[in-house]
C-alpha cells in the first residue's frame, strides 16, 4: 500500500462515518419518538420533547468504521 492509498483511506473512512451518521441519526430520532423514547427539554421555556439515545446512529457508524 502506497502512501497516496494510506491518504486517501484516512480521509475517506472517517468521512464515510460522519455522511453515514448524518443519514441514519433522523431515522433513529422518529424511532424513538415513534417508542416514546423521549426527554423533557427542561433549559427551554417552551419544554419540548427531544428524542433520547440518538447517539445510538453514531455509535453504530463510527465503530465499524474505525
Amino acid at each position: 500500500m502506497n502512501i497516496f492509498q494510506i491518504i486517501l483511506l484516512t480521509i475517506a473512512i472517517p468521512l464515510l462515518s460522519f455522511i453515514l451518521s448524518s443519514v441514519i441519526t433522523p431515522h433513529v430520532a422518529v424511532f424513538m419518538e415513534k417508542r416514546g423514547i423521549v426527554g423533557i427539554d427542561v433549559h427551554k421555556p417552551q419544554k419540548p420533547k427531544i428524542p433520547e439515545a440518538c447517539g445510538l446512529a453514531i455509535m453504530i457508524t463510527i465503530i465499524p468504521c474505525s
